[in-house]
């Protein structure tokens, strides 16, 4: 039978409590409204705020405009997975001194989070460590902007690039875009190249911030043309070609920055680091490990000399190092460098943030390469811990954490305990990521894997047969997912 509460403690009765402001909510709720209310999930729970939306969008403004973000976007996402969003976007902001209500109020940061939600939903990207990034780009970007504002003080293109830096604080992409034309359309009639190359330099980081990579590429290349010798030019090239796959070219134009780095800020710059430790990366792509390493490791002695060894950055390059040994199959080096970037990071981020979380994952990672499935357990029930507790129950990561967990659970031979978390990790990926998403294709695949483990071959067949077509559409016929996936199905039919 259901138990009656008062309405403040009904919020609580069958959930976790969240936070303070819920609890606000709650006594609001509770004086504005003198009734009982029976509640059993946090499902429930959210109904009932939704009914006091006026009362509600009080206490979580961030929360319901980041909603309607989502619903303009056409993207179905769980009620817990918006909440997410909103909480890890208002850390974020409150992490820079910025109030996350206040931005939601201008019309240009709203298209520009518009951008980067959707990407987040639709590639599974984390969201913290991508807005982060951007944010550390807007930086640059602004230190590269002053520049070019002292150099044209007092000629005519000042009262231009004033407009233009109000644009970009507004996050006005477009308007920022369109005056920088403008401006290169003037400079260009005075033959100011160097201002010229510029214009389109900073044309392609706001390209790149909203994702668009093609218009992106054509601007950083524009930049090169008329500058051939700046090395954030050619090194912006190559980091715009990295994510675009084209890994040759990234390679080709991260090696020119280099030896402009090397020559202009020493070797002992931590943008030589950088250099060194995108090339590295692009190795690390192609399969070419030995070089990886090579290029890894002249990044982390700088790191380590100039920044420390107890800096985020150092713990990347020992992350990514511990990362190349495990795809050599040198599990006992890769183990070293992974506690070392893990003792960095507990130290510096603490023992509750994403990528502690993300550490624990990549060692289970190796244990689970070397095949000690009980330690691999550990350290991926230590991520999963960390991820339900940060991220909720409905997040993609934390979805992940399930399939790593059902993956040793199988290696195991215990199968049942490996279905539960496959299934857990399904319904997240087919909820949040939508039943057309490689990752929920690979939840089809890893339940089909494990039915033909049992000899049930039907039940595994009608799942492959699911992830195929999804592999097709969204990877393409020549991915080795999509072929794998092709052979799979001939397999299954030959022992049905």
């Amino acid at each position: 039978m259901m138990a009656k509460f008062t309405p403040v403690k009904s919020i609580f009765a069958c959930a976790a409590q969240r936070d303070t402001k819920l609890q606000d909510l709650a006594e609001v709720l509770s004086k504005k409204h003198s009734i009982e209310i029976i509640v059993w999930s946090w499902n429930e729970i959210e109904d009932m705020i939704e009914k006091y939306e006026d009362v509600a969008k009080k206490f979580y403004p961030h929360i319901y405009k980041i909603k309607i973000i989502i619903q303009n976007l056409d993207t179905k996402a769980s009620d817990g997975l918006i909440q997410n969003i909103a909480i890890e976007t208002e850390k974020h902001y409150a992490s820079h001194n910025e109030t996350l209500d206040k931005l939601l109020e201008n019309e240009g940061f709203v298209d520009y989070l518009k951008k980067q939600i959707d990407y987040h939903l639709k590639t599974n990207t984390p969201l913290t460590e991508q807005l982060e990034k951007l944010s550390k780009q807007r930086e640059e970007d602004k230190k590269e902007f002053a520049k070019t504002l002292i150099e044209a003080r007092g000629t005519d293109y000042e009262a231009l690039l004033l407009e233009a830096q109000v644009a970009f604080e507004n996050y006005n992409e477009t308007s920022y875009r369109e005056i920088l034309d403008r401006y290169k359309a003037n400079q260009a009639g005075q033959q100011y190249i160097k201002n010229l190359a510029n214009s389109y330099y900073l044309k392609a980081k706001s390209y790149y911030r909203e994702l668009n990579y093609p218009k992106a590429l054509f601007e950083i290349s524009e930049a090169t043309r008329f500058d051939n010798n700046n090395g954030d030019y050619l090194h912006w090239y190559g980091y715009i070609a990295n994510d675009t796959g084209d890994y040759d070219t990234a390679l080709k134009y991260y090696q020119k920055s280099l030896v402009i780095y090397e020559k202009v800020r020493g070797t002992n710059h931590s943008d030589t680091a950088t250099s060194y430790n995108n090339i590295g990366a692009v190795y690390q792509a192609q399969g070419v490990y030995d070089k990886a390493l090579v290029f890894y490791k002249k990044s982390l002695a700088i790191r380590e000399e100039v920044l420390g060894t107890m800096h985020p950055d150092t713990a990347t390059s020992y992350n990514n190092i511990g990362m190349v040994y495990k795809s050599k199959g040198e599990y006992d080096k890769a183990l070293e460098f992974h506690q070392k970037s893990l003792a960095v990071i507990e130290a510096v981020l603490g023992m509750k943030h994403p990528n502690t979380a993300s550490s624990y994952n990549n060692i289970g990672e190796v244990y689970r390469a070397k095949g000690e499935h009980d330690k691999a357990l550990e350290f991926y029930q230590k991520s999963l811990a960390i991820n339900e507790k940060v991220l909720g129950t409905k997040h993609p990561t934390t979805a992940t954490s399930y399939n790593n967990i059902g993956l040793v659970y199988r290696a195991k031979g215990e199968y049942n305990k490996a279905l539960e978390f496959y299934q857990k990790s399904l319904a997240i990926n087919e909820k949040v990521l939508g039943i057309k998403h490689p990752t929920t294709a690979t939840s089809y695949t890893n339940i089909a894997f494990l039915f033909m483990n049992q000899g049930k071959y039907a039940e595994a067949l009608e799942l492959e047969q699911k992830a195929y077509p999804i592999y097709l559409e969204t990877l393409g016929k020549e991915h080795p997912q999509t072929k794998n996936s092709a052979m799979g199905i001939e397999i299954l039919k030959s022992r049905v």
